[in-house]
């Protein structure tokens, strides 16, 4: 199990499978079969990257529309 912060906060799954390929499966959806446990670390580093890009788009265009009060 890999988490983030909390062993409560599951975020993904490795299984080594009988054919010798590493299953990967994400908590929010998605399943992948690498050939060894380091690709299927840099899938998840790779996943978690295009994660934190997005909510960071999402913030920044959040913060883009949000409007200040104009002064007296």
């Amino acid at each position: 199990m890999l988490f983030r912060h909390d062993p409560e906060d599951v975020r993904y799954l490795m299984n080594p499978s009988s054919s010798g390929t590493v299953i990967l499966v994400g908590s929010l959806g998605g399943k992948w079969a690498l050939p060894t446990v380091e690709a299927a670390l840099a899938k998840v580093l790779a996943l978690e990257k295009r994660a934190a890009t997005v909510t960071k788009t999402v913030a920044e265009a959040s913060a883009v529309g949000a409007v200040t009060p104009a002064r007296p």
